[in-house]
């Protein structure tokens, strides 16, 4: 049967129709994820029908941009050459249930298969599959993480309107996302652990501890993973502190624990795909972006999903990571995205432009202006995490080559230009309209672009103990 080639890449939302653009390096993308036998991507947004209403917040956060999908715009991803996608994103609930459910019947009807989203826990967690032309058959599944973000310092609220649940009769099981959840614990030192003890006690919190614990407060965000019950247990050497985890130790840190349950659902899934296909893909659309490597619960899942069965491992969570190599199987950290167009969105709900100080009589056009200024005074402010973001200033495919009896042979990276600088950078050199931006070119030999992608990608890759060589611009990892 030959080698079978499969293209991974990340988010996607297309506010405007590509079908009829004819710049020749994008075309060239186009031809390189068509030529492939599969081609994935995270389907970052919802499909919502006309009536349905924004939910409270969009992307699990009061700052994020509301992304409405259209039907039509699926066929926009099939020109392009996707296949298949990753549903499974902090923007696929912008609209609420009806929105996952709407987004759900949108992907049958066009004929594109899909998972980590459903009208149940199960469905949403049910892998999806897809026949390449020589007969192999591929699954994957996809999850989201639902945790702290940046530097893990705020606790996270409930999933609501996000979890998806199996329910028994008389009720109805609940649509949503298939779901990673995660918490966040600090280390400090036994002086600073007596501290927040004395200053709990002090306040009268440990009262509030109890009530939680024993399951009698209603009114009291999230401290565990999954549930309240029994977790905040003090100890000698822990102590639970505005819901959240301290421990001594003799440097300060952190490190993120997964939710266990979480985790038995996906590997279960992951088994069941080893069973029912020739490859295996599980992907995790990773929020997190941690500034001190590869978090506690990538860790787990990761490593987990290759112990159950998958071949390749990937996260498309919007940061550009390198690749480590695990029992012989990769682990993508950070797929970039492929043509996230959050600039070119044309509404912007009323209540999200209040929460940005703008009035009843503002546009789409005001708040996009005043998101990006303040984006861009965040990351010349706030440290490493814009820097991360930012990535290599350029974007970039993974191309997974599997001989003929399915065993993963090599991956390549190609890089690709993202007209006008990557989501979270302006390309001052060129400016560009933001209505233009995030057009996918495929980088032109010896540019500038392309050498910082593939430095990047080698860098990455480097310090997860990875080796790679570049040949015919495009970085390659190869396999025995």
């Amino acid at each position: 049967m030959g080698t079978t080639t499969i293209a991974l890449t990340g988010n996607t939302f297309i506010a405007q129709s590509v079908r009829r653009n004819a710049h020749p390096r994008f075309l060239q993308t186009v031809d390189l994820l068509r030529a492939a036998d599969v081609t994935l991507a995270n389907l970052e947004c919802t499909i919502p029908d006309p009536d349905t209403p924004p939910a409270f917040v969009a992307g699990h956060g009061w700052a994020a941009t509301y992304m409405a999908g259209t039907p039509d715009m699926l066929d926009d991803l099939r020109f392009m050459g996707i296949d298949a996608v990753c549903a499974a994103n902090n923007h696929v609930s912008d609209f609420g249930d009806a929105g996952v459910l709407s987004t759900v019947q949108a992907l049958r009807a066009a004929g594109l298969p899909f998972t980590g989203i459903g009208a149940s826990l199960t469905e949403a967690t049910q892998p999806g599959y897809i026949d390449t032309p020589a007969g192999l058959r591929v699954a994957f599944v996809a999850a989201c993480d639902w945790g702290p973000r940046g530097a893990l310092g705020l606790g996270f609220p409930w999933p609501m309107g996000v979890l998806a649940s199996d329910e028994q009769p008389p009720f109805r099981s609940r649509p949503g996302l298939n779901l990673l959840r995660y918490s966040a614990v600090a280390h400090v030192t036994r002086a600073q652990l007596e501290n927040l003890r004395t200053m709990s006690r002090e306040l009268g919190w440990e009262q509030d501890k109890t009530y939680r614990r024993l399951g009698f407060w209603r009114s009291h965000p999230l401290v565990g993973s999954a549930s309240n019950l029994d977790v905040e247990q003090d100890t000698e050497d822990q102590v639970w502190f505005l819901g959240r985890k301290f421990v001594v130790d003799d440097a300060p840190g952190q490190h993120t624990e997964p939710c266990a349950e979480d985790l038995d659902r996906l590997f279960k899934a992951v088994r069941e795909a080893r069973r029912q296909a020739d490859i295996v893909l599980v992907g995790l659309h990773d929020q997190s972006h941690g500034e001190d490597g590869v978090h506690g619960y990538v860790s787990a899942f990761s490593h987990g999903a290759i112990d159950a069965g998958a071949d390749v491992f990937f996260n498309n969570g919007a940061s550009f990571g390198g690749v480590e190599i695990y029992r012989d199987k990769p682990i993508l950290h950070g797929l970039p995205g492929l043509f996230l167009q959050t600039e070119a969105v044309r509404e912007i709900p009323l209540s999200q432009r209040l929460r940005y100080g703008l009035d009843a009589d503002s546009t789409a056009a005001d708040y996009l202006d005043i998101r990006s200024r303040r984006a861009r005074q965040a990351f010349a402010e706030g440290g490493p995490l814009g820097a991360r973001l930012q990535g290599a200033g350029g974007s970039a495919v993974h191309l997974c080559v599997f001989d003929d009896l399915a065993r993963l042979r090599e991956i390549r990276v190609q890089p690709v230009e993202p007209l006008g600088g990557t989501q979270f950078s302006d390309d001052a050199a060129t400016p560009t309209p933001r209505f233009r931006k995030q057009l996918p070119l495929l980088a032109e030999r010896g540019s500038d672009v392309e050498e910082r992608v593939l430095a990047h990608a080698a860098g990455e890759s480097a310090a997860l103990g990875t080796e790679t060589t570049v040949e015919d611009g495009q970085l390659v990892i190869r396999f025995a």
